[in-house]
């Protein structure tokens, strides 16, 4: 067999099948519905093979929807109005691409993500769930507390306003004009006094100087009636009746004067109320315009306001994060969020009238990709991006492929008929995918068993070959080859060489030698009996 120059390509060949690629095993990670919903049971299902697209409703629990939108976060919980997260910015993702705008896409649930959800609802013709009646109420009692603390703010501003007003120049006058008739009133009181007073002095002097008179008539008439008792006078009756009338008109003398001191004194304590009473009008009308006229005293109209301020405030605020926390919620159970879109119902657990628990159904990228498993030992060997073909034998197909990945097995999800979405047992083979460009015809072959043609180790480019058979190994533990040697003459037999080699890769019966006595063209004998036989590599010799 003469010596050739080729490149040396070893292959391994695998059992695997045609799958869907990603499949998602489908749950419910709450209820569908109002928060605490109970009966959460399956009212319509899919079909298999149903192509699914981002904002399908993949089913119905209760007789409302399970949205399926695209993320890679699996829903665990139901956001409501003020959540914030990256579950919140990923179905905001969602609800932009969907043509529902959420406002800032952000990671914080607000009125505008509220509308958008409402909007998706609504374009499916259902509804969303919002607030409850008794939410409702209380974001009604908290508006009318707000209406109640602003009305209360306006009075308390009209009341600062009003009190920090200057008087009018009509007001001034007044207060300037009763400030003058004060003082008139006062001065007129004044002069009263001094009249009155004077009267009562004038009064009492001439009460005085009677009584004085009386006094002297009175001592006169007892003088006249003394020296008539003495000298027996027969006048001594005229003058006894002379000094009685004396005595009585010195009695009325006292009583006149007695009168005019009490009427004096009366009169003086009249007059100095009157005075203090004046004085007191004048100091008030005084107080009034000085009041009047300084800049006025707001203390208590600013600290009511300030305090009316801090009750709306807080009224505000009570509302906000009540506003903050009622609204339309996306429940737990009505959106699931898959890896992959669009895909295709490839199983379908639930089963209508049951409850909504464990897996509902598997959904599988429209693409499609081979698996098989190979031993430990040949796993090593196969590395993720060599070159492979998939052969359809039944089919006459072969399509290149890639291998895009090597490593441990993968548990299978059992989708259960009883949707308990139990694991299917794993094998310590490792799992070989490999992915070809061709995925519309492969699609074709889903569940279909191939071949799957590795190519494990190649020589990068051309090198010598001999059939394995060709080389065997001498008592020294060294690979040789049998070359043949031109006859020297046509009548001389050929003769033969053992040429040392260095042993390569095989593949195809075919072995990669290497010797600088060894050239392309020379030949060697196939099948001479050997010491021992070779080692066979799998892969190049360094």
């Amino acid at each position: 067999m003469p010596v050739e120059r080729s490149e040396l390509v070893a292959k391994l060949v695998i059992a695997a099948t045609v799958e869907y690629a990603t499949p998602y095993a489908v749950t419910l990670a709450g209820s569908v519905g109002s928060e605490g919903a109970t009966n959460q049971l399956v009212t319509r299902v899919p079909a298999v093979g149903t192509p699914i697209n981002e904002g399908d409703v993949l089913m119905e629990v209760v007789g409302r929807p399970v949205i399926v939108l695209s993320g890679a976060i699996p829903t665990y919980r139901t956001i409501a109005p003020g959540a914030t997260g990256p579950d919140v910015a990923q179905l905001e993702q969602a609800l932009e691409r969907l043509g529902f705008s959420p406002g800032t896409v952000d990671d914080v649930y607000d009125t505008a993500t509220e509308s958008a959800v409402q909007a998706m609802y609504a374009a499916k013709g259902l509804a969303a769930i919002g607030p409850t009646s008794a939410e409702q109420d209380r974001l009604t009692s908290l508006d009318e507390a707000v209406v109640a603390a602003e009305s209360q703010l306006r009075t308390a501003q009209k009341a600062l306003d009003d009190a920090g007003k200057p008087p009018q120049s009509s007001e001034l006058l007044q207060l300037q004009q009763a400030v003058t008739a004060a003082g008139e009133q006062l001065a007129q009181a004044q002069r009263d006094a001094v009249r009155d007073n004077a009267s009562a002095d004038r009064a009492l002097v001439q009460a005085q100087q009677d009584l004085v008179r009386a006094q002297s008539a009175r001592d006169a008439a007892a003088m006249v009636l003394a020296k008539a008792i003495t000298d027996v006078s027969p006048e001594l009756a005229d003058q006894q009746a002379a000094l009685a009338e004396a005595e009585q008109a010195l009695a009325q003398a006292q009583v006149a004067v007695a009168d005019r001191t009490d009427s004096r004194a009366k009169m003086a304590e009249a007059a100095a109320i009157a005075i203090s009473s004046a004085q007191r009008g004048k100091d008030a009308a005084e107080a009034a315009l000085r009041d009047g006229t300084k800049s006025p005293d707001t203390t208590n109209e600013q600290q009511a306001l300030a305090d009316a301020l801090t009750s709306l405030a807080g009224a505000n605020a009570a509302r906000d994060k009540a506003e903050n926390e009622i609204g339309i919620t996306v429940p737990a159970g009505e959106v699931v969020f898959a890896p992959t879109l669009p895909s295709n119902v490839t199983n379908v657990a639930a089963v209508v009238g049951s409850p909504a628990v464990g897996v509902m159904a598997t959904l599988s990228s429209s693409s499609s990709r081979v698996v098989g498993s190979v031993s430990a030992a040949d796993g090593a060997l196969v590395k993720a991006g060599a070159r492979a073909v998939v052969d359809l034998r039944d089919y006459a197909i072969e399509l290149p492929a890639t291998i895009t990945s090597v490593g441990p097995p993968a548990p299978e999800p059992t989708v259960a008929g009883d949707g308990s979405g139990s694991t299917g047992p794993a094998t310590d083979r490792p799992q070989v995918v490999a992915d070809t460009d061709q995925h519309d015809e492969l699609s074709s072959y889903v569940g279909a068993s191939v071949r799957l043609v590795i190519d494990i180790a190649a020589t990068g480019g051309k090198v010598l070959v001999v059939p394995i058979a060709a080389v065997s190994v001498g008592g020294d533990g060294a690979s040789r080859v049998e070359v043949e040697r031109t006859a020297a003459t046509a009548t001389d037999d050929a003769t033969t060489d053992l040429v040392p080699v260095e042993v390569g890769l095989t593949a195809d019966g075919l072995v990669e030698v290497r010797s600088p006595a060894l050239h392309e063209g020379d030949r060697v004998v196939v099948g001479q009996a050997a010491a021992s036989p070779i080692p066979i590599s799998s892969a190049p010799t360094p």
